[in-house]
C-alpha cells in the first residue's frame, strides 16, 4: 500500500506565497492596519527604516507597524502567521478570512517578526521566512517564545512625538516588522506622502472617530499624523477643504477651511442617504434580510459655477479645488466603515464634463453581505453586477432574490447619478450675479461705452482700451479689504499664487471708487505687475522684485 503524501509541498509553496493578489503595498499595510483596528487599538505608528541602496539613494529596508491593541495571548499568537487560521470566525468585523496577516506580509518582504504582549507582560515573538522555507530550514510556525523588539523600533514603544502627542505601549499591544522589504516602493518620501493619503481615505471613518494613525521613520523625520481624506469631501475635518476667503483655492489652515461638497437633498434621499432594504439568502438558502446604503454628496453651488465665474476661471475643473475634486472620479465602496475600492465599476465612463466631476456617491454595506458582493479574501474588491443576466449561463435566475436586488441597487445608482447631473447642470445655468463683498474677489466690468473730448476737441471712444484691458489672458483679479491700512494696496503670497488687495478704508480708494475706468485701469496694473513678477521667479531674482515693491 502505497504511503500518502503531502498535499502542499513547503518549499514549492514558499515562492507562490510571495506572489498573492494585492494591488500594492499600500494595500497589504492595511491589512495590517485592519488587525490593529479589529484588537481595538487607538494608536498606530508606522516606522520605516531606511538604508542606502548601491546608488548612494535612500531606499526604504524595514517596515514596523506598531499598535497599542489588545495584543495577542499565546495561541492567538503562534496561529496569527498560520495561512487559513483565524481568531475571527464571525462575519461581523472588519477582519474576517484568516490569511490576512501572513499574505500581506509575505506579498511585501521575505521575512515578517511579529510581537505581541498583554498586561505588560513580557513579549513574545513568532516569525515567517520566505527563504527559510525554500531551503527547508522552517516548515512550521514555531512555539513563541520571549524576545525584545529590535533595537531601532524599540524607542517608540515610549515616546513623544512634537505637535502630535505622547504614546506608551508598554501595556498591551503588538508590532510587526518586515524585514528588507524588496517591492518597489519609489523614493521614501513619495511613498510616504502615498501612504498617507491610501490610509486617510481607506480609514477615514475609524479616524474620524478618534483612531491616530501615525508614519514616521527611525529617524524621527518625518512625523506625520494621517489626516481624514474624504472623496465625498463633506466631512469638515478632511484634508481637503475649501478657503473661505479665496474661493476655488484649498486652505493651507485645515481649521479654518469649510467642506467643498454637501449631502445631496432630494426626495430620493431625504438625508443625503438612501437605504436599500435587501431580501436575500445565503448559499445555504437560509433567508436574510440586510441595508445597503448609498450616500451622495454634491459641490456647493460657491465652489461651482458661481466661484469660478468670481474669479473668473472659465472652467470651474481647471481651479486648484477642481483639480483635486478630479482625483476622486469614482465610486467609493465602504465596507464595515473601512473602503474597500473605489471603481466607475462600468456604471459610467467619461468624468470630463462638469456635471460629473461635482457629485460623489458611497456605497456601504456590512460583513453578512460579503458572499453577495463577492468580497476577495484579502478584502481587495468586490463584484458590482450591473448586468445580472450575464450570469445565467452559472444557473442564476434572473428573478431570483440575488438578481433582484442587484437591479435595486444599480437602478438607484443610475437614478442618484442623474438627479445629482441634473442639480450640477442647472448650477451652471442659473449662476447668480451677487455683488462683490469684502470677502471675495470679483471681475471689474469695463465701463459703458460713451464719447470723450481730448484736449484738441476731437471725439474719441475709450471702449477699445477697454476692450484690450478685459481680452488679458492672465487677467488678476483684485480683493478688497474694509480693515484700515496706510498702504494704498498690498500683494499677498497664497500657495504659489499672488493676490492683490486694494484697502477700502484709504482715502485713495474713497475718492476714486467711482470711476470704474480708473478701477479697471488698476487691475490692468496689477495683471501686468503679475507677469512681472513670474518673469523675475523663472529667473530666480524675487528679492529684486520685492525691493523694488
Amino acid at each position: 500500500m502505497t504511503q500518502g503524501i503531502e498535499i502542499f509541498s513547503i518549499v514549492g509553496m514558499a515562492e507562490a506565497i510571495r506572489y498573492t493578489e494585492y494591488k500594492d503595498i499600500y494595500s497589504a499595510i492595511s491589512e495590517i492596519v485592519d488587525n490593529s483596528i479589529e484588537a481595538n487599538a487607538k494608536s498606530i505608528i508606522i516606522i520605516s527604516n531606511e538604508g542606502i541602496n548601491g546608488k548612494g539613494e535612500k531606499v526604504l529596508k524595514d517596515l514596523a507597524i506598531l499598535d497599542n491593541g489588545d495584543g495577542m495571548d499565546f495561541d492567538t499568537l503562534q496561529n496569527c502567521l498560520v495561512f487559513g487560521s483565524s481568531s475571527r470566525k464571525e462575519k461581523k468585523s472588519i477582519g474576517r478570512f484568516g490569511v490576512g496577516l501572513g499574505q500581506a506580509s509575505m506579498y511585501a518582504a521575505p521575512r515578517v517578526e511579529v510581537f505581541s504582549w498583554q498586561h505588560s507582560s513580557e513579549k513574545r515573538y513568532v516569525y515567517l521566512d520566505a527563504n527559510l522555507m525554500k531551503e527547508g530550514k522552517q516548515n512550521r510556525i514555531e512555539v513563541p517564545i520571549e524576545k525584545e523588539v529590535p533595537v531601532c523600533f524599540k524607542g517608540f514603544l515610549n515616546i513623544n512625538l512634537p505637535n502630535i502627542g505622547s504614546f506608551n505601549f508598554h501595556r498591551s499591544g503588538t508590532m510587526v516588522v518586515w524585514n528588507s522589504i524588496d517591492k518597489n516602493v519609489g523614493k521614501p518620501q513619495t511613498f510616504y506622502n502615498k501612504l498617507s493619503e491610501e490610509l486617510g481615505r481607506r480609514f477615514r471613518y475609524y479616524l474620524n472617530n478618534g483612531v491616530n494613525i501615525i508614519i514616521t521613520t527611525t529617524q524621527h523625520s518625518p512625523i506625520e499624523k494621517v489626516k481624514i481624506v474624504d472623496p465625498l469631501f463633506i466631512m469638515d475635518n478632511s484634508r481637503y477643504l475649501a478657503d473661505q476667503t479665496y474661493l476655488m483655492t484649498l486652505t493651507d489652515h485645515p481649521n479654518e477651511g469649510e467642506s467643498i461638497f454637501e449631502p445631496f437633498i432630494s426626495n430620493h434621499t431625504p438625508n443625503g442617504i438612501k437605504e436599500l432594504n435587501l431580501s436575500l439568502e445565503t448559499s445555504s438558502g437560509k433567508p436574510f434580510f440586510s441595508i445597503v446604503k448609498l450616500k451622495c454628496s454634491v459641490v456647493k453651488e460657491k465652489y461651482y459655477w458661481e466661484g469660478a465665474r468670481k474669479v473668473s476661471i472659465a472652467n470651474p475643473g481647471n481651479s486648484e479645488i477642481g483639480k483635486r475634486v478630479g482625483k476622486f472620479d469614482y465610486i467609493s465602496v465602504v465596507r464595515s466603515d473601512r473602503e474597500i475600492q473605489t471603481d466607475k465599476f462600468g456604471i459610467y465612463n467619461s468624468m470630463n464634463k462638469n456635471e460629473n466631476r461635482w457629485w460623489s456617491l458611497e456605497l456601504s454595506f456590512s460583513p453578512e453581505m460579503d458572499e453577495f458582493f463577492k468580497l476577495s479574501n484579502n478584502k481587495q474588491k468586490v463584484e458590482i453586477m450591473t448586468n445580472f443576466s450575464s450570469r445565467e449561463a452559472e444557473g442564476n435566475d434572473e428573478n431570483s432574490l440575488e438578481a433582484q436586488a442587484w437591479r435595486l441597487i444599480i437602478d438607484n445608482i443610475n437614478l442618484l447619478i442623474r438627479k445629482m447631473q441634473d442639480r450640477n447642470k442647472k448650477l451652471a445655468i442659473n449662476v447668480r450675479k451677487d455683488e462683490p463683498s469684502s470677502s471675495k474677489p470679483v471681475k471689474l466690468t469695463p465701463p459703458t461705452p460713451r464719447d470723450i473730448s481730448n484736449q484738441y476737441g476731437k471725439k474719441t471712444s475709450n471702449v477699445e482700451i477697454n476692450n484690450d484691458i478685459t481680452s488679458i489672458e492672465s487677467y488678476t483679479e483684485v480683493y478688497y479689504r474694509d480693515n484700515k491700512n496706510s498702504k494704498i494696496f498690498n500683494i499677498e503670497q497664497h500657495n504659489k499664487s499672488f493676490n492683490y488687495i486694494l484697502y477700502q478704508q484709504n482715502d485713495f480708494y474713497k475718492k476714486f471708487s467711482g470711476n470704474n475706468s480708473f478701477m479697471l485701469g488698476f487691475n490692468f496694473f496689477a495683471s501686468m505687475l503679475s507677469k512681472v513678477r513670474e518673469e523675475f521667479v523663472l529667473y530666480e531674482e524675487e528679492r529684486i522684485f520685492e525691493k523694488l515693491i
